[in-house]
């Protein structure tokens, strides 16, 4: 009935007892358990030597024990079967026949029981080994042989990134983890294993990169004080260059982790003999290779995203070109915001007649997206908005086009820093998002807004946060999806999206005279689109990759204060959630990015 639940860990012991001396086949484990929480971990080694700290470290769980245990030539493991009532457990284990040895134990089970276990380095390293192991079926496809079931296979990954999460990598690194998973997953078979693989490398690793951005730009403003010799473009320029090398290695071993697989499976599905598995599998890791930039797997998929574009016309851009003139005269007071009756009155006979040209060109942008197989729409709007890394020999030639395509007066409204391609490009998706015709799924709308705001470019970037805000529902980011759009611009950790976002988000606009509290134009904004409730659901989302470095004071204080200021307007649980959120991403920064860092520098 205690509140939580335990960590078994588990080391091989040389037994000191005489009985035990002579029998060399024996082998003996100590298994320790403990209260699987951050308190707890940090004194892991006080645990074990029975260095009780304080009464919720002395918490004692019957736990039942499961463990596989395979010898040298077994075809399957055996199964010991016990219960641990004490803060320590002896396991002995013996060999079916005199000499055998043994290959690897494994806790836990099938993953019956609910407490998690803490393998020792050999232990781990066997496993890992045990997983590695594959063969090829009778059509040639490569199958995992290992002697462990699809539950093991995730419960054992899943442990170590979460001890290595819980401990700030102090019982375990994150690295560590990356090197297990490279050695016995790269052929795993089941979709929901790679799903949470593939969950377990990016948090932590939004996380280390947020955070060296934002230390980048911290080291560069210090350095600016003291070289002036440089210009601003020049040192931006440089920061990116560093950025972009650094990204490049990391995706050169997500590349190489998932290749393997995806190439096996093949880009193509193979019609309805099928599993689901395979085809979700499929679109998951081409998913991975499209995030971490390969060049052939964005090429495929751009090219079917490029045969759209011919049907964007003016009506479509005039969507985003709408938002970025309203935006302009909102900033210099120059709008005056209508409610909904009155912009139903204001409309008049030229409205209507683009009102049904829209209409006509969306049954026909509709009929183009349906075109590309269902299964590949998402990942083609991901090629789309990875499209600045993309060196298609056409690029010229479609640059040429487009600006035949578009009206001379929407080219002139764009920023002049704007890409003309990856403009048009977001153009389409966001046309795809607001598309009136029924013939679209919502999850290809969904999709769509996915791709729109995952573009790097950080004008392009700024662009979405004020659409964020946008009150015109025709041109704007739909009140239902806010939230996703939220979680979405803060995991774009490449260019800070979470410190850009939540520093767009708690922006001060002078002191109100009445109240004397400081006016928060974008979150007030914010709160009535969505209401109290809601808004505090924006707000986690916002914060659950940011890291604020200690060096940022400036950051730490307007935080605290924006938090100190919404005491009573913000649920309690969101804001505690919220803080704590902030400080753990810190501190899993502060302690694993620099084993993170070396670990990338060494890639090849």
């Amino acid at each position: 009935k205690q509140a939580g639940f335990p960590l078994v860990s588990v080391k091989e012991i040389k037994s000191e007892k005489k009985e035990d001396i002579n029998n060399e086949n024996e082998r003996v484990f100590e298994l320790t358990q403990q209260r699987f929480s951050k308190r707890a971990l940090e004194n892991i080694t006080g645990i074990q030597k029975e260095e009780i700290l304080n009464e919720e470290d002395q918490r004692i769980w019957i736990i039942p024990i499961q463990a596989y245990i395979l010898w040298e030539g077994q075809k399957v493991p055996d199964k010991l079967i016990f219960d641990m009532k004490d803060r320590k457990a002896v396991m002995k284990i013996k060999p079916p026949s005199p000499g055998s040895k043994l290959i690897w134990i494994k806790l836990n089970a099938n993953q019956t029981g609910f407490y998690r276990v803490n393998y020792d380095k050999s232990l781990i390293d066997a496993l890992a080994v045990e997983l590695s192991h594959n063969a090829k079926d009778s059509s040639g496809k490569l199958i995992p042989t290992a002697l462990l079931t699809t539950a093991d296979r995730m419960g054992i990954q899943n442990d170590i990134a979460a001890l290595s999460s819980i401990s700030y990598g102090q019982v375990i690194s994150f690295t560590k983890y990356l090197e297990f998973i490279r050695t016995g997953y790269s052929h795993e078979n089941c979709f929901e294993t790679w799903c949470d693989i593939m969950r377990n490398i990016r948090t932590p690793v939004r996380i280390f990169i947020e955070g060296m951005v934002a230390e980048y730009k911290i080291d560069k403003h210090e350095e600016q004080e003291i070289k002036v010799d440089k210009s601003e473009n020049e040192k931006k320029s440089e920061q990116e260059s560093e950025i972009k090398a650094f990204l490049k290695k990391y995706n050169k071993w997500m590349i190489q982790f998932v290749s393997d697989k995806a190439s096996e499976l093949g880009a193509e599905t193979k019609g309805e003999s099928e599993s689901s598995n395979d085809v979700e599998l499929r679109s998951l890791l081409q998913g991975a290779l499209l995030g971490a930039g390969d060049e052939e797997t964005s090429k495929r998929y751009l090219e079917k995203f490029d045969s759209i574009l011919p049907i964007i016309q003016d009506c479509h851009r005039l969507l985003l070109i709408k938002h970025i003139k309203q935006s302009e005269e909102r900033k210099l007071g120059l709008l005056k915001e209508v409610n909904e009756k009155e912009k139903e009155q204001s409309v008049d006979e030229n409205d209507k007649i683009q009102f049904e040209l829209r209409k006509e060109v969306d049954e026909r942008l509709a009929i183009a997206v349906s075109s590309i197989p269902a299964n590949e729409r998402s990942l083609c709007f991901t090629a789309a908005c990875k499209s600045e890394n993309n060196k298609s020999e056409g690029i010229d030639a479609l640059s040429k086009e487009i600006k035949k395509r578009m009206n001379n007066e929407y080219i002139s409204i764009y920023p002049t820093n704007w890409n003309l391609i990856e403009a048009e490009r977001r153009t389409a998706l966001f046309a795809i998002y607001h598309c009136t015709s029924q013939k679209l799924l919502p999850n290809d709308r969904t999709s769509a807004l996915t791709g729109f705001l995952r573009f790097n470019s950080s004008v392009m970037f700024e662009s979405s946060l004020k659409l964020l805000e946008e009150p015109d529902t025709e041109i704007s980011i739909k009140k239902m999806d806010l939230h996703h759009a939220a979680f979405l611009l803060s995991s774009m950790s490449s260019i800070s999206g979470a410190k850009q976002m939540w520093t767009w988000l708690i922006q001060e606009n002078g002191t109100d005279k009445e109240t004397g509290k400081k006016k928060r134009d974008v979150f007030e904004s914010l709160r009535q689109r969505l209401g109290g409730m809601l808004v505090s659901f924006f707000i986690e989302y916002a914060t659950m990759n940011l890291v604020i470095l200690k060096d940022d004071v400036d950051l730490q204080k307007r935080t605290a204060e924006f938090f100190e200021e919404n005491v009573g307007s913000i649920p309690p649980y969101t804001l505690k959630k919220c803080k704590e959120s902030v400080q753990e991403n810190t501190e899993q920064y502060t302690r694993q990015s620099s084993n993170f860092k070396e670990w990338v520098q060494k890639i090849e």
